[in-house]
């Protein structure tokens, strides 16, 4: 199993000093890059990007009165080439804010939109061997796809080869399910994290909390699972805490 780091671009190189096997890079600031700034940070990066996280900004909308499906086509296929230049395998498809309705919006239409999103996403990012991977969100964060059951029901309904679904023990704990089963649940990449004091502030692992942890990643083992787990944070890079976490996950593995 590989643990890494979700890493604004200035703190790819810290997270590979404090032993992490990759880093997973968010996709709106990858896509924003300018053509200069993205060559030359391609050409330094010294750690595996394995995957995106941060999949795109509010503007680009997934579902809901704005959504336009060319928009979120065409920043794909942006997204998608600068992936596959920097090696990215997965694309975790969360950002809440591309995907929070009004209250009075049409559910079925919101559900279609989605879904088609999701179709172009996935088609989109396959054509560079990308697998796109649908994101639960806690309530806290938004209010479509909530639970892991509804983002495993649409992954199961839509049967593409291209997407599947990334684990987010941060968001399945806000919703009361990080330690529900999962077989068969369509899963091939997850998340974790702790948070520091507010749903917007993921970050390192506490440390009273390890063997709750490490009962979660120890279950992902024993299921025969072998991906990637990324640690998810939203503050600033901490070496000591980013070597505690990092310490945290790896000892889930050693003590099974």
């Amino acid at each position: 199993m590989q643990f890494g780091y979700s890493a604004m671009p200035a703190y790819c190189r810290a997270a590979q000093e404090a032993g992490y096997d990759y880093v997973e890079l968010p996709g709106k600031v990858v896509a924003a890059m300018s053509a200069k700034e993205f060559t030359t940070f391609a050409a330094t990066l010294n750690i595996p990007a394995f995957g995106i996280n941060a999949f795109c900004p509010a503007e680009v909308v997934l579902t809901g009165p704005k959504h336009d499906l060319a928009v979120v086509c065409d920043y794909t296929e942006k997204l998608s080439k600068r992936a596959a230049n920097l090696g990215v395998k997965t694309v975790g498809i969360g950002s809440p804010m591309s995907r929070n309705l009004p209250k009075e919006f049409d559910r079925e239409l919101a559900k279609t939109q989605l879904e088609n999103s999701l179709i172009e996403i996935a088609n989109i990012l396959g054509k560079n061997d990308i697998t796109a991977c649908l994101e639960a969100l806690a309530a806290c964060y938004c209010n479509t796809v909530n639970t892991l059951e509804e983002a495993a029901e649409i992954v199961r309904r839509l049967q593409h080869p291209n997407l599947n679904i990334v684990l987010d023990f941060y968001n399945m704990e806000h919703m009361g399910e990080a330690d529900v089963d999962l077989t068969g649940i369509p899963f091939i990449h997850a998340h974790i994290s702790d948070d520091d004091g507010a749903p917007n502030l993921r970050s390192y692992l506490k440390p009273e909390k390890r063997e709750i942890h490490q009962k979660r990643i120890g279950s992902l083992v024993k299921q025969g699972y072998g991906g990637g787990i990324t640690l998810e944070v939203d503050v600033a890079f901490d070496p000591f805490r980013a070597k505690e976490s990092l310490c945290i996950m790896q000892e889930a593995c050693t003590y099974l």
